[in-house]
This record gives C-alpha cells, structure tokens and sequence, in this order.
C-alpha cells in the first residue's frame, strides 16, 4: 500500500499507449511527500534499482534517498517485459526519465511548491509523455553518472537480504517434489500412503506431478524419499543422447528459415568451409529456483525470483484455470539467474502443494535439481561457408540447427558489407529433446518433469 497521493501514469507515445505495448512508466507522489517509482523490471543484482532511482531523483530535483522503487510485483506495477536484452538502460531508464521530467513540468505549471503538495491535489493522472519533455542536461548532473551508494547494499553485506528463499508465511510448510530418473519418463504410478504415514506430512500427486510438504525441508525431501521408493516410471525411449545430438539436428531440421539471394553454389572463387557445434550449456543461477505460494479465497500470491514475473504469473493462471487478476507474483530481488529464470516451474510447484495442503509453501530447489532440470542454452551446429576471389567475399552461405526458436540477425543480409550472394538457413529441431520449449499447460501436464529452452 502506498498510502494516499497522486499516481502519474505516462506512455512514451500516444499511439503506443493506444496499442498497449508502450513503455510505460508509473510514478506515485505521496501526500507524505515519499515518492514511489513502479517498474515492471526486477533486480537480479545488475543494479537495476539503483538506476532506476537515480534517475527519477535526476529528473525530479530531489535527493536520491527520497525515491523508493518498487519493481516486478504484478498486482502494482506496469507490465513493459521481462528483464533480458539488456533492456532496461536504453528503454526503461528514458521512459522513467521522461515521466519524472513531465511531473517536474507539472509541478512547475501548478503553482504548488512541492511534490507533496501536488499529491494532495489528489487523483490520477494518465496519458503520453509530452512531445517537448525538457530533460536535465548531462552537464546538470547531479546523481545520474557519479557513483551512489547502492539501496539495500549493506543488507547484502551484512547477509541479512531477504530472497525468495528467505520469504516466510504464517503457518507456512516447506515442499519437495518427486522427480523423474530420467528426462522424458512418465509417472505410471505412486504410492501417497508411504508418505502419509510420516507426521505431519502432506502427499500430492496430480497427474504427473507428486510431492510432499511438511514442516521442514528435511521432512518433505524424506517424505519425497519414500514416494520414490514406491514410484514407477515408464520406459524412455530417447530420441536424442549426446552421442547422436548433431547428426539428429541435421536429420531433424523442423520449423526453417531460408533466406537466399543469388546462388551461393556456384559462386565463383576458393572455397573455406567451417563446422561449429555448441553444446547444451546451463545457465546455473547464483541462486537455485525458489518459491513461496499462498492460497486465499481462490487468490493465488506467489514470491518467486523470475526476470519474467507477468510470464509466470500468465503460466500459473493458465495452470490452475484462474483469470490473470486472480494471481500476483511478487518479485523480490534475487541472485542472478544469466538468461535461466525466464519460467516458473518452481513457482507452479509450490502453488500446487500450497493448494492440497491448505496453507503456505515454500519449495527451493536444490543446486542437483538446478542442473538436472533447469533448461539448458539449446544446442546448436552451425554450419558456415564463404567464397573468396580476389580479396574479396564473393558468397556465404549459413547455416544453423538448433533446439530453439528460429530468429536470425542480417548482418550478412544488409549494411555496406552485406554479403552479394548468401543462403542464410535457421531451423529449429523437431521433437520434445532436452531444451525443447514447454509452456505453462505442459508444465502442469508434465509435473515439470520435462527441460525447457532459453
């Protein structure tokens, strides 16, 4: 709750307001005189915080310690995307410049002589940045490119920082879940008793997915222990082993993409041939996956470190057949996840012993099941050839088979050194393989026991 005040809701363009894919920027001024930055990005020890504060307190005119920023909780903050690409300097950080920088404007067109007093005014106010914003000049700096003590930093230090692991719940129980022996087993059956014989233990099982919550991560993984002694799995059929990984790319291209201009074949000129092959790589987080569910009135809470929190909380709507406004997702800041904590797997766990067992749960994974079940970076093999005559490239052609998407830059396509003639070929292999995309429905089909794709 931010208590009472004025909330500035401003758009980069009108006509990206009117499409509902502009960045947005959400700033509330508080009758107290705090101010609040609200941000769809989160803190995954980049700094993004910081930044962020910086550089409403730059456009505002007021000290640093005077903005709080609150980030990635989907029942308070706008949804501008996940936090990847290195996005949130050159996109986030002008959107928050230029709504602060209107508000400095707004002020100064009021005749109020401060923030507080502008918030007491009351009501909101929504609509496109103005086209003639007037920022702070480089030259005015005053906070905004010089070094600034870090919000929170000392908590850090001092290990005191609360992460998603750290978040508790009255009444909450901690959870584990029974995992597959090998990618692509299916559960046949379980024996829930095994572990309901054990005090206070609560045993799920839904489909695939089975689990256990208790009063301590020790009883849960125990209770899990004795669900994996009664468990069968059916036979894996692997299509896919390390062994034949990049001979089943190429047997298997899928979905492509082929661009060609001229015919690279017969281009003329000597002929250089290279052959690359990129394995699967996990991204292994500073922190393993954590979360912490609640259940109330058919409302689902959940605290969970995600660079996606409206992705996780989509896939957790869909999951459990609840409209988006039934579900929040608040992202406190956690240990980097480097590209591997886009999903929400552990999320849906969680929520999923939290719903049987009628109170809180916290599930975190382990550093084990980190690296057994995470997705991976897709393997890849690319396949590059170029024709060379008299000092310059004649032909290229390109070639790339991975598991994943099938996006391509034009680097070779377009520019002052695009390639004349060039064959650019990007398929994604078929087939559920580890890394293979899984989306929320097949999550919860799965019991996330399958490994999904960056």
């Amino acid at each position: 709750f931010l208590g009472a005040g004025l909330l500035l809701t401003l758009f980069i363009t009108q006509e990206a307001a009117a499409q509902g894919n502009g960045i947005e920027a959400r700033l509330h001024l508080g009758e107290d005189g705090t101010i609040t930055v609200l941000s769809g990005k989160i803190e995954e020890g980049q700094g993004a915080r910081t930044e962020i504060a910086m550089a409403a307190a730059e456009e505002l005119g007021v000290p640093l310690a005077r903005v709080s920023v609150v980030l990635g909780d989907t029942a308070r903050v706008p949804n501008d995307g996940g936090t990847w690409g290195s996005a949130t300097t050159p996109r986030t950080i002008p959107a928050v410049r230029s709504a602060c920088a209107s508000a400095r404007g707004i002020l100064g067109q009021s005749g109020h002589k401060s923030y507080a007093e502008l918030a007491k005014a009351g009501g909101k106010i929504a609509g496109a940045v103005p086209a003639k914003v007037s920022l702070q000049a480089v030259s005015e700096w005053r906070i905004l490119g010089k070094s600034q003590a870090r919000p929170g930093g000392e908590a850090i230090v001092r290990g005191a920082h609360e992460y998603p692991s750290d978040v508790k719940r009255p009444g909450m129980l901690y959870g584990a879940v029974l995992r597959a022996p090998a990618d692509g087993a299916r559960l046949e059956s379980v024996d829930l008793e095994a572990a309901r014989k054990l005090a206070g233990v609560v045993a799920v099982r839904d489909g695939e997915f089975a689990g256990c919550a208790a009063a301590t991560s020790y009883e849960a993984r125990k209770a899990v222990a004795a669900l994996a002694a009664s468990a069968r799995w059916s036979t894996v059929n692997a299509k896919v082993s390390s062994e034949n990984l990049y001979d089943y790319l190429k047997q298997n291209p899928g979905r492509v993409r082929d661009d060609v201009k001229g015919s690279p074949g017969t281009a003329a000129g000597q002929r250089i041939k290279g052959e690359y092959r990129c394995a699967y790589i996990q991204h292994a987080p500073m922190e393993p996956r954590a979360a912490v569910a609640d259940w109330e009135n058919g409302r689902l809470t959940v605290w969970t470190g995600s660079s996606n929190p409206f992705g996780v909380r989509d896939a957790l709507a869909r999951a459990f057949s609840l409209s988006a406004g039934q579900v929040r997702v608040i992202t406190p800041d956690f240990g980097g996840g480097f590209g591997g904590k886009h999903t929400g797997e552990a999320a849906i766990e969680a929520a999923r012993l939290a719903k049987e067992a009628g109170k809180p749960v916290s599930l975190r994974w382990t550093r084990a099941e980190e690296f057994a079940w995470a997705y991976c970076r897709p393997a890849a093999l690319i396949e590059v050839e170029a024709a060379v005559e008299g000092g310059s490239i004649t032909a290229v052609g390109f070639c790339q088979l991975q598991f994943g998407g099938v996006g391509a830059g034009e680097s070779i396509q377009a520019g002052e050194h695009a390639a004349p003639v060039y064959r650019v070929r990007i398929a994604a292999a078929a087939g559920i393989v580890p890394g293979a995309g899984v989306d929320g429905e097949q999550l919860r089909a799965r019991g996330v026991h399958g490994r999904t794709g960056c």
